[in-house]
């Protein structure tokens, strides 16, 4: 897919794949806060699942992310990153836990936007399209507190 919106009653996600898909995954991840409660973006992380189609090693790049306020302001945070470690599970052998270390809440309204890249650290061809978090509308999996917001994890 080049694009996904769906969401609950906690949380709207939209994510929009970029670039060619040939030697990366990007692209931006918008998460909505829905609920009338407040997701503390310090306890909330971001799963996406993949295979990493024989390569050794992965970097994950932030290229922007911030919070844009149901009140106009904007607050752009530095503290975000992503982890690579194994994983298991159908179309995954990998997975990206990208965290939130910024000390910041989503209010009702609130939009947390991520502008990424998942790719070889040598920048060779992987293929996307057999990655569970690719191929599936549901695959991205969104945790708040420990507890899954938005998504399935693979089985």
């Amino acid at each position: 897919p080049s694009s996904v919106d769906s969401g609950n009653d906690k949380v709207k996600v939209k994510i929009d794949y970029t670039g060619d898909g040939k030697s990366s995954v990007s692209g931006t991840i918008e998460i909505t806060n829905n609920s009338d409660e407040t997701i503390d973006l310090s306890k909330t992380d971001i799963t996406y699942y993949f295979t990493a189609d024989n390569k050794s090693s992965f970097t994950f790049d932030n290229y922007h992310s911030a919070v844009n306020a149901k009140d106009g302001t904007y607050t752009a945070l530095s503290s975000v990153s992503g982890a690579i470690s194994d994983a298991s599970g159908t179309d995954c052998d990998k997975k990206c836990v990208i965290t939130i270390k910024d000390s910041y809440s989503l209010k009702k309204g609130d939009t947390f936007t991520l502008s990424f890249a998942l790719h070889p650290s040598d920048w060779s061809n992987i293929n996307i399209s057999n990655d569970y978090s690719y191929k599936n509308a549901d695959g991205v999996v969104i945790k708040t507190g420990g507890n899954i917001v938005f998504g399935k994890e693979p089985k």
